[in-house]
């Protein structure tokens, strides 16, 4: 039993520590926004301030 305890916090502690590639290359202001928001609103705001950028 506590085998399979510690084998699911490592993997849940995995998960949450992982950063996904694309955030390193954004800008501070931005990178704010993608550990504050859901994926989802995220998509929404990043594409708005993409476009606005052009």
């Amino acid at each position: 039993m506590v085998t399979l305890r510690t084998e699911r916090d490592h993997i849940a502690t995995e998960c949450f520590s992982k950063n996904p590639s694309f955030v390193v290359k954004l800008a501070p202001e931005i990178k704010q926004l993608f550990w504050y928001l859901t994926p989802y609103a995220f998509n929404l705001v990043h594409f708005k301030i993409n476009y606005i950028d052009q």
